[in-house]
């Protein structure tokens, strides 16, 4: 379904600075998003988690079914120099896999 001008925007904020490696990264954006207990805490983990924040108990942060999540990442030189690799990742597999599955993307980035 096309995103219409007023579909909600959730932002989430979060400072790359303290990202040094995967346990770090992890750590931060558990935090951010209000991750349950259960969060695996691995890069797919990461994706199953942000492909269904519209879906209730995934996160602190809901995303009504025509919303999206806009990530509002500062610092984000710390991280690339830091985690170079782990930076690296492509995050536009949430909303490839959402698209696949016959869902909207839900992820933009603000810098």
């Amino acid at each position: 379904m096309p995103r219409t001008d007023s579909a909600p925007i959730v932002t989430v904020a979060i400072d790359c600075k303290p990202i040094v490696d995967a346990e770090s990264f992890h750590d931060v954006v558990a935090k951010a998003f209000g991750f349950p207990e259960w969060y695996g805490r691995n890069w797919d983990a990461w994706i199953d988690i942000l492909m269904g924040l519209d879906a209730p108990g995934q996160s602190e942060i809901i995303v009504p079914k025509d919303g999206i999540v806009q990530l509002k990442l500062s610092n984000v030189g710390y991280f690339s120099k830091r985690a170079p690799k782990l930076y690296a990742q492509d995050v536009a597999l949430v909303n490839h896999y959402r698209v696949k599955n016959g869902d909207r993307p839900i992820l933009i980035f603000f810098l």
